[in-house]
């Protein structure tokens, strides 16, 4: 967002500041170079205002464009499938503030055009360029990671749970899309033996939670909303990408985009895959998570199973978590994960 913000704050930045750099100028043209014999005459003083107005005409266009294409009634983030439309709400006291100070500075920006005066130029480039911000800087409501951690472990312990009583002790495996009947969905397979097994697709694409044949148990991955955010975010569809696209976009993603984590590395080594993540919001769920005997190294938490998710749609092959490795301060978290033959 900040990024989207930034190159129309310093044009109109720029364009207050011009303002009143004219503005100067004509005090010194009518000010002080008086005092050194300059002689007022209409041979030049026509040409003169002729040129100041065409200069606070274009600085009101400036104004007036950056405004019209910064401050659209509705936002549209694309996404992997379909555009996401958010409307403005009209309602909200800032933006009913926002619009009144973009409406007054227009209209004190044409009273400085019609009437050649510096003061109203820049009560309307002041107006419209806060007027233009309140749109963009609007209140947004956080809550504690704490509190979202409380809510994410206990999905967790759930799994954990189900895997334990069961007895399915294999080796958790995400498939990828083509063993589902819809793209955005995913699923991981745990098989019955302690092995790693993947259940053939016609099985898989029943879409049945038990398979007996081989016996396994499908479950959906608690980091599929993370994975589909990242495709939201990224604007791709992670099917239609490879392994380099995932390499070069996703520390981007972790790092400036959603403010993850503070560092994020992915190395691949033949059909094994290093993530490094430094500094994860999740670390304190991460921490939780490798608590649950049944839980860590196979399916994995939330931020693991969503990179085994990208990585099963970008790669179309089955992946499994191999090993999970997380500093005592779990700060550092690597995660080794294992492209499957089929």
């Amino acid at each position: 967002m900040t990024e989207r913000i930034f190159p129309f704050v310093i044009i109109l930045a720029t364009s207050v500041v011009a303002a009143y750099v004219v503005d100067l100028m004509d005090h010194i043209v009518h000010g002080t170079l008086y005092y050194y014999r300059l002689q007022f005459s209409y041979n030049w003083i026509d040409l003169y205002w002729s040129l100041l107005k065409a200069i606070q005409v274009l600085l009101s266009v400036i104004i007036i464009t950056t405004i019209a294409g910064t401050a659209p009634t509705l936002r549209t983030y694309p996404t992997a499938r379909k555009p996401y439309v958010r409307i403005v709400r009209l309602r909200e006291p800032s933006v009913i503030v926002a619009i009144a100070m973009l409406c007054f500075g227009a209209i004190t920006l044409s009273l400085s055009i019609v009437y050649t005066e510096s003061v109203f130029a820049f009560i309307g480039l002041g107006l419209t360029f806060w007027g233009a911000l309140l749109l963009f800087i609007r209140p947004k409501k956080y809550i504690q990671l704490s509190l979202l951690d409380s809510i994410a472990i206990s999905s967790l312990e759930t799994i954990d749970q189900i895997i334990g009583d069961l007895g399915y002790g294999g080796q958790a495996v995400y498939l990828p899309p083509k063993y589902s009947k819809n793209l955005q969905e995913a699923s991981v397979f745990i098989a019955y033996e302690k092995n790693t097994v993947v259940p053939p697709l016609e099985k898989a694409a029943e879409g049945k939670p038990i398979a007996m044949s081989p016996k396994g148990i499908f479950l959906t991955p608690p980091g599929l909303g993370l994975a589909n955010l990242y495709e939201s975010r990224l604007g791709k569809d992670f099917t239609k990408v490879d392994l380099a696209y995932l390499q070069e976009s996703l520390p981007q993603l972790f790092v400036e985009d959603l403010e993850m984590a503070d560092d994020f590395q992915m190395v691949v080594k033949g059909n094994l895959i290093q993530v490094g993540v430094i500094g994860s919001v999740f670390k304190d769920l991460c921490s939780e998570a490798m608590r649950l005997p049944n839980l860590c190294g196979t399916i994995g938490c939330h931020l693991c199973s969503s990179i085994a998710v990208a990585l099963a749609r970008a790669l179309a092959k089955p992946i499994r978590i191999q090993e999970t490795k997380v500093s005592r301060d779990s700060d550092v978290m690597e995660v080794c994960f294992r492209i499957v033959e089929e």
